[in-house]
């Protein structure tokens, strides 16, 4: 290929993006992405952090729980309430 048709290729206006930015270049990777995409996106990073913290804590013992002021069916409850599964049945959903 061409240096010219990788421009061309590049320029060319991409469904999912309005036709303002698809006339100048991006300025970073997240900028040409849509707002609901990008949204999305952090909502899904937001859910994987809240489940590693939970399998974290789930593997902490009664007593390492209680000295940092929690307790397990707390973890569970959340754990329940954000839609990251039961530790009892491990019907987690994975990563």
């Amino acid at each position: 290929m061409t240096r010219a048709s990788l421009t061309a290729r590049s320029t060319a206006p991409c469904p999912l993006v309005s036709r303002a930015d698809a006339r100048r270049p991006a300025r970073s990777p997240l900028r040409a992405v849509p707002a609901r995409l990008h949204a999305a996106w952090q909502v899904w990073c937001r859910y994987r952090s809240m489940r590693r913290t939970a399998v974290a804590l789930e593997g902490l013992s009664d007593e390492s729980l209680k000295d940092i002021g929690l307790s397990r069916s707390q973890i569970e409850f959340a754990a329940r309430t954000h839609d990251i599964g039961s530790f009892d049945d491990h019907t987690r959903r994975p990563y």
